[in-house]
């Protein structure tokens, strides 16, 4: 037995702005209850499989709650967690997990590894979990503080254009489309505002190397959706998933006219 002397008298933290993403399952307890040890060996699986490809974000996975955060505050770290956020959202679509979450910024304290257990706590986390839960549909909003730390929002380059390209130049603009302006973000509670205008996570596969490829993923996400509504409950559950719906729908038409001057 354990004397007080061999115990651990404190955890060191390390300390510094990060982004942190926090996503939450919707209809996680339903959906386990009827798809059993299967249903929750996929859901488990597959946030390991793809958390363990972004070398630059840790992650977290606690029930329904899943939540993600940088190593440091390089811009590329930043996009690597969006990256992820955007392939979770959608690959967790395919299997009946839609999430609903948000990304904010701001300093936070992580234990170094290697210690008994793991500590994450700070702001961004208190800020990403009361937009998330201020939210009422399937998708995954940029909180003002992340908004604050990108400034130019221009990095997000829209996907509601179709120029003609070279295959080079799209997939860098490729890059950028994970994140898209989003003017009806509902939120809860307030019928004479009940929408509010910003960025969000667009849920798209991993690799996107072709237009057609970006066409399929977001019609393939809005399929998901589709089938969720389906089979929601009631009125309210079925409009967290047509807000949802709407918005992914935008992006459909443009990108479905192919440009003359592409001959890939």
């Amino acid at each position: 037995m354990d004397t007080p002397r061999d115990l651990p008298t404190s955890t060191a933290l390390i300390k510094g702005p990060r982004a942190v993403a926090l996503l939450d399952v919707l209809g996680f307890s339903d959906h386990i209850r009827q798809s059993g040890t299967d249903g929750l060996d996929g859901y488990l699986g597959r946030v390991v499989q793809l958390a363990q490809l972004y070398f630059s974000v840790d992650t977290i996975l606690f029930s329904d709650t899943i939540v993600l955060y940088g190593f440091d505050d390089k811009n590329e770290t930043i996009d690597q967690l969006l990256e992820l956020t955007s392939v979770l959202a959608y690959e967790l679509l395919a299997l009946g997990f839609p999430t609903r979450g948000a990304i904010a910024h701001g300093d936070i304290s992580v234990s170094e590894p290697g210690g008994r257990g793991v500590v994450v706590a700070g702001v961004p986390i208190v800020d990403a979990h009361v937009c998330e839960s201020q939210t009422d549909w399937s998708g995954t909003m940029l909180a003002p503080s992340i908004l604050r730390r990108i400034r130019d929002l221009s990095h997000f380059e829209s996907i509601l254009t179709n120029p003609p390209e070279s295959p080079d130049r799209f997939r860098m603009r490729l890059a950028k489309t994970r994140v898209q302006p989003c003017a009806k973000i509902p939120f809860k509670g307030d019928a004479t505002h009940p929408y509010l205008e910003g960025f969000a996570v667009v849920p798209l596969p991993r690799v996107l190397e072709q237009r057609g490829e970006l066409i399929r993923g977001l019609k393939t996400a809005i399929g998901h959706l589709k089938r969720l509504k389906q089979l929601a409950p009631d009125p309210r559950s079925q409009a967290k998933f047509q807000h949802s719906i709407v918005w992914l729908e935008e992006f459909i038409e443009p990108w479905s006219q192919e440009p003359s001057k592409a001959t890939w």
